[in-house]
Formats: C-alpha cells, sequence, structure tokens
C-alpha cells in the first residue's frame, strides 16, 4: 500500500519534504502561531473563545466573537494568544 493511503500512525517513518508546515498544521496553541488548515483556525478560535468565556464568566455574544475576530485578523496568534486577547477585552471590572 502507498504511503499517501495511510494514516499518519502508519507512516512514521515518512518525512514531507516541508515537514515544519506540515506539523504546524496539526498543531493547536502551542506557541507557533494559528494552524494553516482554515478548519483547524476555526477549532482553534472557538476553543479559545470556549476557554475566555469559562475565565472571563460570562458567554460571548455573537457580536463579541466578530470584535475578537476582527481584532485578532492577520497576527498569526496560536490559542494562548487569542485566550490572552479575549480576557483582556472582555475581562469585567472589579
Amino acid at each position: 500500500m502507498d504511503w499517501a493511503f495511510r494514516d499518519d500512525d502508519e507512516n512514521e517513518g515518512y518525512r514531507p519534504r516541508n515537514r515544519s508546515k506540515l506539523e504546524k498544521s496539526k498543531r493547536l496553541g502551542d506557541g507557533e502561531g494559528s494552524p494553516g488548515n482554515n478548519r483547524k483556525q476555526n477549532k482553534q478560535f472557538d476553543q479559545a473563545c470556549e476557554a475566555i468565556e469559562d475565565e472571563v464568566g460570562i458567554d460571548l455574544s455573537d457580536d463579541q466573537k466578530q470584535r475578537l475576530h476582527r481584532d485578532i485578523s492577520g497576527e498569526n496568534l496560536d490559542f494562548n494568544g487569542i485566550r490572552d486577547r479575549g480576557i483582556d477585552m472582555f475581562r469585567q471590572p472589579l
């Protein structure tokens, strides 16, 4: 069977030419910026929003999520960067 048709676990010996790009696209919140794949970017953003909600103690509205998304667009933030930015934006004053 050709390696291209196997799961990643079966391809341990396979080394793509641009391994760093492949690895970056597989990670969420690893300090390497946003994943290369749009679905993974969306998943990372959704998970960061959940973490923000837990930390701040509110449910983010669609408007708040859009504000955060506009604020971080183009900055290549990882999970922690998105979470920290959102906490700063939406933390309620004491």
